[in-house]
């Protein structure tokens, strides 16, 4: 790991987990809510804008902001330049089969969906009869959840295929809630997996928490999650959640963690009340303060206060 530190007026923690379906969003949506409770000034973001459900467990509240971002842009056949001489089709000027020949008007089709606004087919075309023109490639919302701090996610339009840029405009709202409002700290969500979205996630961020859990798939997807942030230069530690499930699996991850150095944040045992927490909409620290899990989040958001969040924040609380 990496210790090199990074001055910052406020602290930003990603949470990833390299599969999904590890708890990630349980357990960011908690943390937030303790941190809250604990007297510090936070913000969470959720990242996974593919499949954005933090909204889910903090019940939509007051919306302060709702911005359509443009970032995927898309071709466009100009059909008056066009002579019909199929040059499009017959060079395969693209890649990725957007262009389709109608023989009924005669004419080159866009697949809007397939194409990915590259270009080509308007440098290529002698006529210039296909333009480049930007569409809106998702919805970012900026609310204020009824816990009392600010909830920032987006969600990616159908075929826009921009996650990732679609990450980083939600960044660029936290960076700017965080310095206007003084906060101590943002919580980022973050997508499964370590594709673009993951990266733009946690670029620049000053900590990140990998989560997994004791199965093959959970250990083997977290250890390339840790490989792509050691290529960043990322400092991170990992929580084990439903810790308690298999003793093997256990075992592994905790030799992993050893035989790599890797700061074991905390463990989360198996905790019936968090599909109840679920089913009713709300973080599980919420729904029963007193559970196993709870008070396994309490801990682990005590070990970063005391750890790893630096006390210089700007506004003082940590």
């Amino acid at each position: 790991m990496f210790n090199k530190k990074k001055e910052k007026s406020s602290f930003q923690i990603g949470i990833i987990s390299g599969k999904g379906g590890v708890g990630k969003t349980t357990i960011s949506s908690s943390m937030g809510v303790i941190f809250h409770e604990l007297g510090k000034s936070v913000l969470i973001a959720d990242c996974d804008v593919d499949a954005p459900n933090l909204g889910i467990l903090f019940q939509s509240g007051e919306i302060l902001e709702q911005k359509t971002v443009q970032t995927t842009e898309k071709s466009s056949f100009l059909q008056d330049l066009c002579i019909q001489c199929k040059r499009c089709i017959e060079e395969e000027f693209c890649k990725f089969h957007a262009l389709s020949w109608d023989s009924l008007i005669n004419m080159p089709v866009v697949d809007s969906i397939a194409c990915e606004g590259c270009g080509a087919c308007q440098e290529l075309c002698p006529e210039h009869a296909f333009s480049i023109y930007p569409i809106d490639s998702g919805i970012i919302y900026h609310e204020r959840t009824k816990y009392g701090f600010d909830l920032v996610w987006g969600e990616t339009r159908l075929g826009a295929q921009t996650s990732g840029k679609l990450v980083t405009e939600i960044k660029r709202i936290v960076n700017s809630t965080l310095k206007t409002n003084k906060l101590d700290l943002a919580i980022l969500d973050g997508p499964p997996g370590i594709g673009c979205p993951v990266i733009a996630t946690v670029t620049d961020l000053n900590y990140i928490i990998v989560i997994v859990e004791p199965t093959s798939t959970a250990l083997h997807d977290a250890d390339r999650a840790i490989q792509m942030l050691n290529q960043l230069r990322r400092n991170y530690g990992i929580i084990i959640n439903k810790a308690d499930m298999w003793k093997d699996g256990y075992d592994i991850i905790v030799n992993y963690a050893t035989r790599y150095d890797i700061d074991i944040l905390g463990e989360i045992p198996v905790d019936m009340t968090i599909p109840k927490a679920i089913v009713n909409g709300v973080p599980v620290n919420i729904y029963y303060k007193e559970s196993p899990a709870s008070l396994a989040l309490y801990d682990i958001v005590t070990n970063l206060i005391k750890s790893i969040i630096p006390s210089d924040t700007e506004s003082g609380g940590l």
